[in-house]
């Protein structure tokens, strides 16, 4: 992450150390821009000058970024701690044990080392970037992207960290800020397909569409080749419909790359090809056997397909890999209840409806496998539940209207039976009439009413029964 400092020739008045060690260190010196720089010698006469003079803090500092660099962290630290208690009110110290520190994976002591250097030498760009860095790679990327912006408050003309600024921002969520930073980082490096990538991601999520479909025709342009911006490209361009650009940017990608598939899959759907889309999803499955959003993916193009046994395969693979997708849970909730498993389409139905509580035909679906479970109460429940979020639906209507029959409740059992036929007459008076034939009826409680006959003769040509 941190470039070591060079050595540094300390300019020393002989009397300010002991002057063996400083002859020692002299030696240690000379050989700095030689073969010999950051080798075992050097660090020989630098320890040499230590064992005259314990206190001899430029020899500590040195010794420091030759162990470093050799790999040799333990003797660094020594060195580093012993440096950082002969000066501790040196920026330089605690910015040289940080470094360290995060050499050694211990990234807690290495952001407090940096926090301190920073405050003794508020000016210094070079340990805000450090900062900057070592923020984001801990995830922590506001925090982040403050330290990269004051670089940049310190030093206008450094534009690679307006790409690093950028990337934090983004990381963020301070999409606009970002895209801002990677425009100012392009107008000195507009040839950085990275640059071009990330700030098309962020023009994305801002819904500029065109803006970043245009930022990867551009890097594109540069690099027809790169994977990255042939699935970015095709997502837009399945977005706008065009399936044929869309497949044409997948095929110059990597045919077993499961992500490549997956987006030749949608190209394939968009065509109206489902079967190809399934072939194409299975083949990413064999690269991706635990990704949750292929499963249901695939779940979907079998529905549509008519494969309603194998779809429901794949959306109990989706919630198995991943039992948090709400899609795959109300989809295989909804197939199970057709196979005559309304214990398992329950249990789907109502780990859906955790997740999104309104869902309208999640309460609709657990309606009709309530009612069939024989829990009329709960499936009244859950019907109404469907219509009040909007559902617009006959038969959950109907089925209202029957339940609130069997209940003696009138008014309501006629208020849904009457929108169920007017939303659809065909289907639902012929049912009705058929129900009419039974000695004993679910409508017994509105069949002799005038209310019921009036509705029927609305929607029948045969007159309408007399009121007994």
């Amino acid at each position: 992450m941190w470039l070591l400092m060079a050595l540094l020739a300390v300019a020393l008045p002989q009397d300010a150390v002991d002057p063996k060690a400083y002859e020692w260190f002299q030696k240690g010196e000379e050989l700095i821009g030689t073969d010999l720089e950051f080798s075992d010698r050097q660090a020989e006469y630098f320890e040499k000058a230590i064992s005259h003079d314990p206190q001899f803090a430029a020899a500590h500092f040195n010794l420091v970024l030759i162990r470093t660099r050799q790999g040799k962290l333990q003797e660094a630290l020594v060195h580093a701690e012993k440096l950082r208690d002969l000066e501790p009110d040196s920026a330089r110290s605690h910015y040289l044990l940080a470094q360290v520190h995060y050499e050694l994976g211990r990234v807690t002591p290495a952001l407090e080392g940096l926090q301190t250097a920073v405050k003794l030498a508020p000016e210094d760009d070079k340990i805000w970037e450090s900062l900057g860095h070592l923020f984001f790679e801990e995830g922590r990327f506001a925090e982040a992207a403050n330290a990269f912006q004051k670089v940049i408050d310190l030093q206008p003309s450094a534009a690679p960290v307006h790409f690093n600024l950028a990337l934090a921002q983004q990381r963020a969520g301070r999409l606009q800020e970002a895209v801002d930073h990677y425009q100012r980082y392009l107008q000195n490096a507009p040839e950085d397909l990275d640059a071009l990538f990330f700030l098309a991601i962020a023009l994305n999520e801002l819904g500029e569409k065109e803006e970043a479909k245009g930022a990867l025709l551009r890097a594109e342009r540069i690099n027809p080749d790169d994977p990255r911006l042939a699935r970015e490209l095709s997502r837009l361009f399945l977005e706008e419909g065009d399936a044929e650009a869309a497949g044409k940017r997948i095929l110059g990608t990597s045919l077993e790359d499961a992500d490549s598939l997956f987006q030749l899959a949608m190209a394939a759907r968009r065509k109206g090809d489902d079967a190809e889309a399934a072939r194409l999803l299975r083949r990413a499955l064999i690269e991706a056997p635990t990704d949750a959003e292929l499963w249901g993916y695939l779940g979907d193009v079998l529905f549509s397909l008519g494969q309603d046994q194998e779809a429901a395969q794949a959306f109990q693979k989706a919630v198995e890999f991943n039992p948090d997708d709400f899609d795959s849970l109300l989809n295989l909730g909804a197939l199970l209840a057709n196979y005559d498993q309304p214990a398992e389409s329950r249990r789907a139905l109502e780990e859906a409806l955790r997740l999104q509580p309104d869902h309208a035909l999640g309460h609709f679906h657990l309606a009709v496998v309530l009612e069939r479970l024989g829990e009329p109460g709960p499936s009244m429940d859950h019907y109404l539940k469907a219509l009040e979020g909007g559902l617009k639906n006959a038969r959950a209507h109907f089925r209202l209207g029957i339940l609130y029959a069997r209940n003696g409740n009138r008014t309501e059992a006629l208020r849904h039976l009457e929108t169920a036929l007017q939303m659809e007459p065909d289907k639902y008076l012929p049912i009705i009439e058929d129900e009419l034939r039974n000695i004993h009826s679910d409508l017994d409680s509105v069949r002799y009413t005038r209310e019921f006959s009036e509705m029927l003769a609305r929607y029948s040509r045969r007159p309408a029964e007399p009121e007994s």
